[in-house]
């Protein structure tokens, strides 16, 4: 019986001392939580990279214009200029503009290229229609005349939020084509693509 006696009292002990590191832990514990919410909520004021401002038409030689350009926020088109004579040019100064709360980097430049065809109606053959096409040039540069690359950066909310992009189209002074009629000249889509930087 003594035995017995010994068994349940060392039971009881193992008991107590288990209940009484529970407790003791209990006592030392503490549960910490972090908990709340995010919305993700479209605005129009975090992007925000767009055209402004173009100039009037600067010309060279005896080149008239007979459309302004149309510009909208994504798009510059719609312009129609007249050539004459080699020395004839067209320039237009515009606007890049980054209104937005982030900043925007040139990730994709693509320049179209001219494409030069008789236009409806006229005599001019397509022989003379490339050989115009091979005498004129197509520029697009920062302003200052700095080469446009991709990774040039447009930065929100400061001095640095607008570039000054100067497009040109001429033909030039020393070519010796001579047209019998209209030749329609094409200006192929030129790409700029923004991307969060």
């Amino acid at each position: 019986m003594k035995d017995r006696s010994f068994k349940i009292v060392t039971i009881v002990a193992l008991l107590i001392a288990v209940l009484g590191l529970s407790i003791g832990y209990a006592a030392y514990a503490e549960n910490l939580k972090i908990s709340g919410t995010v919305t993700a909520r479209s605005s129009s004021n975090s992007w925000n990279v767009k055209f402004e401002n173009i100039s009037a038409a600067e010309f060279g030689g005896i080149a008239n214009e007979m459309v302004a350009p149309e510009l909208t926020s994504t798009t510059i088109s719609k312009f129609e200029v007249n050539f004459f004579a080699p020395g004839d040019s067209v320039s237009y100064t515009f606007d890049v503009v980054n209104k937005g709360l982030l900043n925007a980097k040139l990730t994709t430049f693509s320049k179209g290229s001219l494409s030069c065809e008789p236009s409806t109606n006229s005599t001019a053959t397509v022989e003379e229609a490339n050989a115009l096409c091979r005498d004129l040039t197509y520029t697009l540069t920062y302003a200052d005349g700095s080469d446009i690359k991709t990774g040039d950066l447009l930065y929100a909310g400061d001095s640095n939020n607008t570039k000054s992009l100067k497009v040109t189209i001429g033909w030039k002074h020393d070519s010796t084509i001579s047209l019998k009629d209209d030749v329609l000249v094409t200006i192929g889509a030129t790409n700029f693509i923004y991307t969060q930087a």
